[in-house]
């Protein structure tokens, strides 16, 4: 190893080891073999890794052997299955050595030296002998491709190919050369099923595509050659093709939604499963006018008809719904009270809230110094738009409030959003009320 090395005598007589060493230098005293066994001797050692202690246990088993072993050719054996025992190394007739995976075979190293020898391979000599396609490589193995330009790979082939590259090319060329074949083999394989799931007539539509579209692929022959070679499985379909149907139900069909924030699929009963939630985008309140959207994997999203987000809504995937009285809950709101910054204005907000039996989940304070003004946002929990409108005209009369809105989420200069298609019932602004007063969105049946 490399080190200036040396020991003096320290302090009270005690003796003082000193080394000084570069990184590459400490990398080599502290895990080079030398230095190891060196310092294992003398116990002198800074310990190092438990991956290099196991290394450098092994490299002294390999000594161990070489004593133990007379036979030159025993001993190198012994050392090869111990030292690549994931790995063989094989030959080719020319000398080249060629490193594969245990358990791999001819098929393998006619890929590993080139696709076109491995498409065109037809049988193997190992060791000067002709062996099967299957046969499992060793180490030390001279391995001969013999290739003819009639045969093509085949598909069982990949029941015994270990390598990943060869699998892979072997899938390519099948791709490729029988998508004819594998379109026809897809065809049957959906057509059995699609019996079974009373799906019949989805071979016969435009479906084939739009599915095919959802999984990435451009065309209906794409998805049924998909289908045929195993890139896609027959239920991957088959579940795409439940969630279309059910989407084109819920558009048009009117549901009731029960309005609770968020809803257990069990709690919407003729909705089939879907889940609904209201935007958090407007936080609508019943006795405002709502429009439903119909979203892919969040069931419908129900906005206020004035949310700015509903202009970019498609048409279609826009609903009639209004609010029925089958729930009894709280909504959350968001107001905006503008005010002088004076010392116990929060605490006067806070009191009206309390009268009006409203309760806050949340406060927010900004002040402006420079204007003396502030801007507090409460979070409160309403039943429904007309308690929202009392505890605002509440809070607009104490002194120095100068204003009381909802947070507007409209952008400058935004419409209202437009009715949903002529087929869907437009929305129903009169509300309707249980004896306690409670309300939730219900759809408006196309019908």
């Amino acid at each position: 190893y490399q080190s200036l090395h040396t020991a003096v005598i320290g302090a009270k007589g005690k003796p003082v080891e000193i080394q000084i060493r570069t990184r590459r230098m400490h990398h080599v005293a502290e895990y080079g073999i030398a230095a190891h066994w060196r310092y294992k001797e003398t116990g002198s050692s800074t310990k190092a890794d438990s991956s290099t202690d196991r290394k450098l246990a092994w490299l002294r088993q390999l000594v161990d052997w070489r004593q133990d072993l007379a036979d030159a050719q025993e001993y190198m054996e012994e050392v090869k299955i111990d030292l690549f025992s994931d790995q063989v190394f094989v030959f080719s007739p020319r000398g080249d050595v060629m490193d594969l995976p245990s358990g791999s075979t001819p098929i393998d190293f006619a890929y590993r030296i080139h696709t076109a020898v491995g498409h065109k391979c037809a049988g193997a000599k190992i060791n000067d002998r002709i062996m099967p396609l299957n046969t499992v490589l060793k180490n030390g193995d001279i391995v001969e491709i013999i290739t003819t330009k009639i045969l093509q790979p085949k598909m069982d082939w990949l029941n015994f190919a270990k390598t990943h590259g060869a699998k892979s090319k072997i899938r390519l060329w099948f791709k490729k050369h029988h998508r004819d074949e594998h379109i026809q083999q897809g065809r049957q394989m959906l057509e059995s099923e699609l019996g079974r799931a009373s799906l019949d007539d989805f071979l016969k539509s435009d479906k084939v595509a739009e599915v095919g579209r959802k999984l990435n692929l451009k065309k209906a022959e794409d998805l049924l050659a998909a289908v045929g070679y195993g890139d896609i499985t027959v239920s991957q379909v088959v579940h795409r093709l439940r969630e279309m149907e059910k989407q084109e139900e819920i558009e048009k069909k009117g549901y009731m939604l029960p309005a609770a924030q968020e809803t257990k699929a069990r709690d919407i009963g003729s909705l089939g499963g879907l889940l609904h939630h209201l935007a958090k985008c407007c936080q609508p309140v019943p006795g405002e006018e709502i429009v439903g959207v119909v979203t892919r994997g969040s069931g419908i999203a129900v906005h206020r008809s004035d949310c700015s987000n509903m202009l970019q809504v498609d048409e279609a995937r826009r609903m009639s719904v209004d609010w029925s009285t089958e729930r009894n809950t709280t909504y959350p709101a968001c107001l905006l009270v503008e005010c002088l910054d004076r010392v116990g204005i929060a605490g006067d907000i806070l009191k009206k809230v309390s009268d009006n039996k409203v309760n806050l989940r949340d406060l927010r304070v900004e002040t402006k110094k420079e204007k003396k003004a502030a801007v507090i946002m409460l979070i409160l929990e309403v039943s429904d738009i007309s308690q929202l409108t009392q505890v605002s005209q509440s809070i607009s009369q104490i002194s120095d409030v100068i204003r009381v809105h909802r947070k507007d989420h409209r952008k400058k200069g935004a419409k209202v959003a437009p009715p949903p298609a002529s087929n869907v019932t437009p929305l129903k602004a009169p509300q309707k009320s249980n004896e306690k007063g409670k309300s939730e969105p219900r759809a408006q049946s196309a019908d």
